[in-house]
């Protein structure tokens, strides 16, 4: 049974069965779902199932009700997905058959500033209160700080640097009420390019000013121009007048001192003009985005070195069985397209990408001698494996992620499997992956046929070795093409 929990937020830790076909969400007492935010409407959405699938609907909420940071009208749901309502973070999971009582008292005393001691089922006096409005035209303070915190959780959350962009120009639109904002960000020849854009009105040709985007670039100053037909050194910028621009302004994206791009913002709007106030806020919004793409890159940096020693790894391990030279790689292709078809998301993938790379990682210390005298004893030799595994890579910084994956990856999903005998959804996910994988790459590599490798995993599904889910999304993967056929096999 699926259940949603409290990831963060007023009420953290509470967890909701979804045993009904239809459960409304909200602050009313009369709620199925019943959650002490006073962001959340009375009657926010409601979840309702279609046979094995639940759907979210939003029923009109003041504040939005979001999944995955996208606001949703309705949605269809899956397993690990993030909804946000308010400041109330839940997540989608299976229930682990120990679900609390609304009755039981929560608290946040760690952060005093959000910390609330509740009963579910006594919470008259929170509801009376007042439903406040956060939407950005209440108070410019209200807004900015909205932003701020907007802000911050898509950095914190962000790895993918072209989707931080896009959500951090939106977020910088709509906390200043601007009709067009711009990333622009310099390249490593210093030549500027549009990484990113948002238009309230979609499809009109975006249009910068050099005259004010230079300075900004070239001594890291922000510029702003309240009225652009009253400047004397725009008014007569055929650039700014012909987009009909009433007001600009432009910051500096900056990080270790030094000026990566620009964040350009303009309105259309007749009677609105950007405040002093308004600079100051993307001032600092330019600054979080340069502290946020300078820590991206860096960790990019690093994991492409570690990649190119992992890289190197592997082929040591490999170069001592020439029949399984390739082997890793293709394992990893493969556990990358069963992740496609399970959704998994970025992290996830690296993870899984760097643990399908080095789940032979463990033979490497074990001496040919060694591996001839305990090859027969296949739970033995997957033990020593295991081990081996773990050994090395808890000494390479930044790996703790990957160990499990390979770990476990040894173990058999009916929990007859090594090191430690785990079964069923025991096995962590990434680790259930690469044995599937795995198995089908030894066998494809071997005799050149996908046909008697999904007929080999078939078997072991049948012998309970290898979970069944997962080898039916390898199925899904290689119809749609994502594992490229070597063979005149046809689809299994």
């Amino acid at each position: 049974m699926l259940q949603l929990r409290i990831k963060d937020g007023p009420g953290e830790g509470l967890v909701f069965a979804l045993e009904k076909e239809l459960m409304v969400m909200g602050r009313d007492a009369s709620c199925d779902i019943q959650l002490p935010d006073q962001g959340v409407s009375r009657r926010h959405a409601e979840i309702y199932r279609v046979g094995k699938l639940f759907f979210i609907r939003d029923l009109g909420s003041r504040n939005g009700t979001f999944v995955n940071d996208e606001r949703v009208d309705e949605e269809l749901l899956r397993e690990g997905d993030i909804i946000m309502m308010g400041a109330t973070v839940l997540v989608l999971e299976e229930s682990s058959g120990n679900v609390p009582t609304k009755d039981v008292v929560y608290s946040r005393a760690a952060d005093p500033a959000r910390t609330i001691e509740f009963k579910v089922n006594a919470l008259r006096d929170l509801l009376e209160v007042e439903e406040p409005d956060v939407r950005p035209h209440q108070t410019v303070e209200s807004r900015y700080l909205s932003f701020l915190y907007q802000m911050s959780r898509q950095i914190s959350r962000g790895r993918d640097e072209g989707a931080l962009l896009e959500e951090v120009a939106r977020l910088a639109a709509e906390a200043i009420s601007a009709d067009e904002c711009y990333v622009l960000l310099l390249d490593r020849k210093r030549d500027l390019k549009m990484a990113a854009l948002y238009q309230a009105t979609p499809g009109s040709k975006p249009v910068v000013s050099r005259t004010v985007v230079e300075p900004v670039l070239k001594h890291g100053r922000a510029v702003l121009t309240p009225r652009v037909r009253e400047d004397s050194a725009l008014r007569d910028k055929s650039s700014v007048v012909m987009a009909r621009v009433t007001s600009l302004l432009c910051v500096p994206i900056v990080a270790a001192e030094k000026v990566l791009g620009a964040l350009y913002l303009t309105t259309r709007k007749p009677y609105h003009s950007f405040s002093g106030e308004d600079l100051e806020l993307m001032v600092a919004a330019g600054v979080q985005l340069g502290t946020a793409l300078h820590a991206l890159r860096a960790e990019k940096r690093e994991r492409q070195t570690a990649l190119a020693v992992i890289r190197v790894l592997v082929e040591a391990t490999e170069s001592r069985d020439a029949s399984i030279a390739g082997h890793s790689e293709l394992v990893a292709d493969t556990a990358s397209a069963i992740a496609d078809v399970l959704n998994l998301p970025s992290s996830q993938k690296d993870v899984l990408t760097l643990a399908a790379l080095l789940h032979n990682i463990g033979r490497l210390t074990i001496t040919e001698e060694e591996f001839r005298r305990v090859a027969d004893d296949h739970r033995q030799l997957e033990k020593r494996m295991a081990h081996e595994a773990e050994r090395i890579l808890s000494n390479i910084g930044g790996l703790d992620a990957v160990i499990p994956a390979i770990k476990h990856s040894y173990e058999h999903f009916d929990g007859s499997g090594a090191p430690d005998g785990l079964k069923g959804k025991e096995i962590p996910l990434l680790a259930r992956i690469v044995a599937v994988a795995r198995q089908f790459a030894l066998v494809a590599k071997s005799t050149g046929s996908y046909a008697e490798a999904f007929s080999h995993l078939n078997e072991l599904v049948q012998r309970g070795w290898l979970d069944p889910n997962i080898v039916r999304a390898l199925g899904v993967a290689y119809r749609r093409g994502a594992i490229a056929s070597n063979s005149e096999d046809s689809s299994p």
